[in-house]
């Protein structure tokens, strides 16, 4: 193996971290945690550039330890990023200044750790070790006698960080404690690629897996990602559900790929020769395409009762209860009640409003707005930004997803008029394309965001209202004119009589 082609994966690695830190930041530049995962990406880089230059330095000692200080320094600055990170998350939009107010001294203690590990104190040099058959040789740090000063550093300061994470995930809701959640996995991923490769070293030379070894942190940068810049984002609870289906599912495939190549080569090859391997992946393939379907509804059963605890919306049961409220339910008022509480339970919020068009203007129909005008009924008119937001793009408008994207005036305006409504998510009820009614809905109880799962059923779901709401207007409509034409029977003897 060449140095060349030894130090690809780390600069593959180092590529695929610089451009997701910088992607991250293009998703919103406005935004602090965007902003912080660019730093932090950033250090990443600089931890990752150290590593491969300490390990392919073409075998000087000089050039291996100055690399392994630098490595060791930036180690102490991903922390006082990540640290930068969490406060950017703690609160909405925080300015620089509070940020590093708050963290002054995860940057005096990064800064004494650097200087630190420039000294003999910390590292006396490098040697190189090559055990027999390895591929490269591999640098080994010599350390000082107060190394030890490092490690305490270092695993104090995580501690820290980790308590400090843990109490304002408790703390927070919404999309805040989803980032929390996101950060968490990451961290639990990373972990999870440092335990693998300490297992495949028994088994495997373990220069070999320096080839996986850059790869690590880019798991828990792409999760962490995804939490912070998607803006469609999932529940933590159904990303981990189907990473864990994935990962099954293609856990299983390979095992039965593996299985079926090596029983169709040691029974045919015998008789056929060493050309059977060809036949045997065939035979693998076809395997493998034909169990996919059961495979799949067998390792998403898996995930579901793995992730048991994580509560999610039951759609099949929320239609269910939709079709009999249909079926059952004549006039208005009953219909928007009935709807009204299945949806409260479904996404478990205790507030769902439902607005009606009436005279040019939307009007607050759910709940019935009591006569003492202590609270008064809420009204949108067309030109409302709420109102123009939903009939132009024909989407639930959630909160939590407006803090995300890029900040436009009519965005901004939109957001403020949600947090004036108090609500967390607007959904729009269409009947032909055209706005038939609006739903506002609360945050919900949990703290939960509302996900792009409960999105798309909440969709499903104001469809359903819009033809409810037609049926039980034509219902009502019917109904009155049967009173009238009752009440004209009625007192048609009487007025023939008098006239």
């Amino acid at each position: 193996m060449s140095i060349n082609s030894a130090a690809a994966p780390t600069l593959a690695a180092l590529i695929i971290q610089l451009g997701l830190g910088v992607a991250v930041f293009q998703a919103n530049p406005q935004r602090k945690p965007n902003q912080c995962f660019l730093l932090l990406s950033g250090v990443i880089g600089v931890w990752l550039s150290s590593l491969g230059y300490s390990v392919f330095s073409g075998g000087s000692t000089e050039i291996a330890a100055f690399y392994i200080r630098q490595a060791s320094a930036s180690g102490a600055f991903i922390l006082t990023a990540a640290n930068f990170l969490r406060l950017s998350i703690q609160e909405e939009d925080p300015r620089w200044g509070h940020i590093i107010r708050d963290s002054w001294i995860w940057l005096v203690g990064a800064i004494v750790i650097a200087i630190f590990c420039q000294t003999d104190a910390f590292l006396i040099g490098a040697r190189f070790s090559r055990p027999p058959d390895a591929q490269i040789a591999l640098p080994v740090p010599v350390y000082g006698k107060a190394s030890f000063a490092y490690a305490l550093y270092f695993i104090f300061a995580a501690l820290a960080l980790i308590y400090n994470y843990s109490r304002d995930a408790r703390k927070a809701v919404g999309i805040r404690r989803t980032e929390f959640s996101f950060i968490f996995t990451g961290v639990a991923a990373a972990l999870a690629t440092v335990v693998v490769p300490f297992v495949l070293g028994f088994f495997v030379d373990r220069s070999r897996l320096v080839w996986i070894a850059p790869f690590r942190i880019l798991l828990f940068s792409l999760i962490v990602a995804y939490g912070i810049a998607t803006q469609k984002i999932m529940d933590v609870g159904l990303f981990l559900r189907r990473a864990m289906s994935y990962i099954v599912l293609g856990v299983y495939l390979l095992v039965l790929y593996g299985l079926v190549w090596w029983l169709v080569f040691r029974v045919f090859s015998p008789v056929f020769g060493p050309s059977m391997s060809s036949l045997a992946h065939v035979a693998g393939a076809l395997t493998v395409a034909f169990a996919m379907a059961p495979a799949k509804g067998f390792s998403q059963t898996l995930a579901d009762r793995l992730f048991a605890g994580t509560r999610r919306l039951d759609f099949q049961a929320t239609m269910r209860n939709a079709a009999n409220i249909l079926r059952s339910v004549s006039t208005l008022s009953q219909l928007l009640e009935k709807f009204a509480r299945t949806i409260e339970e479904a996404v478990d919020t205790e507030r769902v409003i439902i607005l009606l068009p009436n005279r040019g203007r939307f009007l607050q129909l759910y709940p019935p707005v009591e006569d003492d005008g202590a609270h008064p009924a809420i009204e949108l008119d067309r030109g409302h930004a709420v109102v123009a937001q939903i009939e132009k793009e024909q989407t639930p408008i959630v909160l939590d997803e407006l803090h995300r994207v890029r900040a436009t005036p009519e965005l901004a305006l939109v957001r403020t008029q949600m947090e004036a409504l108090k609500s967390a998510v607007a959904i729009g009820i269409f009947s032909r394309e055209h706005l038939a009614g609006i739903m506002l809905l609360g945050p919900r109880l949990s703290g939960r965001i509302y996900g792009t799962g409960e999105q798309n059923a909440l969709q499903v779901l104001s469809g359903q209202l819009a033809v409810a709401i037609e049926n039980a207007r034509l219902f009502t409509e019917v109904q009155n004119a049967k009173l009238y034409n009752e009440t004209l029977l009625e007192n048609l003897t009487s007025g023939v009589i008098a006239v």
